[in-house]
Order: structure tokens, then C-alpha cells, then sequence
């Protein structure tokens, strides 16, 4: 009777073991994506309130609306161009340390920033203040190239998650 209470004993652990793992592993899964939800959150409403960022943000806006007679579009200046090259940087580096999914980033930010590739940085003149070809901007560079590949590849991934 004692080596079946025994056996029943360790199974019994053995169960309570395996089901606590994988309730962990459940919780640790949940915390992963409310912590990716918080930063895009907190990426989003950053994108939404930064001063330099919807500068930069306007003009684009301006660039793929027409104008209206007597509106003018004034270019941001090089700091908030700056500073909205270093936002995408930073979304890059989270992509990497797979904190946040490309997919769910090219969905709330990418157009923006093809935009702004494909209109902004081939201006001669921006080109040549901030040496946009330069290794400096080599991140900024990578982003887009990733933005362009989701492009291609569709949206229809992000519903799949």
C-alpha cells in the first residue's frame, strides 16, 4: 500500500508540476504581448503629440494631399527631420530585439515613413545637410528597406496574430 501511495504521490506532483509550467508559460505569453501593446501604445501617442515629429508629419500630409489654392507647405526644419529619423530608428531596434512585430510597426507607422523616403530624403539639398547616404543614417536606411518588404508582402499577416 505505501509503494502505491508513493507512485500516486509523484504523479500526482508530476501533474501539478507539468500544469504549473504551462500556466507560466500562458502568463509569460500574456505579458509579452500587453507589454508590446503598452510600447506601441506609448510609441503611437508619442507619434501623435511629439512638437518635432508632427512637423514633419504635416508636410507629408500636405505632400500626399493637394494643396489648396494659396496654401503653402513649409518644409520642417533639419531638427525635426532629424528627430523624425531617430523615432524610426528606435522602432527598428525594438523589431530587432523582437519587442515589437514588423508587421504590427508597418501597419500604425510604415506609410509615413515610405512616404517620407520616397519624397523627402532624394531633395538635393536634404540630402546634402543630412548626409543621408552617409552611415550615419545606415539604421534609418534599414527600417525603410524592412517597411518596403512588409509593403510587398501585404497586410494580410497582421490579421494573423
Amino acid at each position: 500500500m505505501s509503494v502505491n501511495c508513493e507512485l500516486f504521490l509523484e504523479c500526482t506532483t508530476l501533474v501539478i508540476a507539468i500544469a504549473a509550467f504551462v500556466l507560466s508559460y500562458v502568463e509569460y505569453t500574456k505579458h509579452k504581448k500587453r507589454t508590446r501593446i503598452e510600447i506601441l501604445c506609448r510609441y503611437n501617442e508619442r507619434y501623435q503629440s511629439d512638437h518635432e515629429l508632427s512637423k514633419v508629419v504635416r508636410y507629408l500630409e500636405k505632400i500626399e494631399n493637394p494643396l489648396k489654392e494659396g496654401e503653402k507647405n513649409e518644409q520642417p526644419d533639419r531638427h525635426s527631420v532629424e528627430m523624425y529619423m531617430r523615432f524610426y530608428e528606435e522602432l527598428y531596434f525594438l523589431i530587432k530585439a523582437n519587442s515589437i512585430k514588423k508587421e504590427i510597426v508597418y501597419y500604425m507607422f510604415g506609410h509615413y515613413v515610405l512616404v517620407f523616403e520616397e519624397h523627402f530624403t532624394h531633395l538635393a539639398d536634404w540630402e546634402n545637410q543630412l548626409g543621408y547616404q552617409e552611415e550615419y543614417w545606415k539604421v534609418f536606411r534599414q527600417f525603410v528597406n524592412l517597411m518596403k518588404e512588409e509593403k510587398k508582402s501585404g497586410l494580410n499577416k497582421i490579421y494573423n496574430m
